[in-house]
């Protein structure tokens, strides 16, 4: 019983050296890929002759929607989306309001 013991003990630790030496290499991460759209209003989703407030309110809108703090607790690439999202409202805001 206790050699039995052992050999499996002893195949246990090969198959964790040989999982360990023998580990499939992870894939390179890729930038997220965000095609830019035709103008800042198209952005934030309003029209050409939408008022200040409906721009403003639009802005807020798609910042809760798209704040990197709301994706915290997921992966990586959805983090980076997110960012990308962000800077790309945050650029269309601020040239619908200068």
């Amino acid at each position: 019983m206790v050699r039995i013991l052992l050999y499996l003990a002893f195949a246990y630790l090969l198959w964790r050296l040989l999982t360990a030496l023998f580990k499939p290499t992870a894939a390179p991460r890729r930038k997220p890929v965000i095609e830019p759209a035709a103008s800042p209003y198209e952005v934030l989703g309003v029209a050409r002759t939408a008022s200040t407030e409906e721009i403003r309110a639009a802005y807020q809108r798609l910042v809760r929607q798209y704040h990197p703090d709301k994706v915290a607790g997921m992966g990586p690439e959805i983090i980076a989306v997110a960012e990308a999202r962000t800077k790309e409202i945050n650029a269309a805001y601020d040239a619908l309001t200068r």
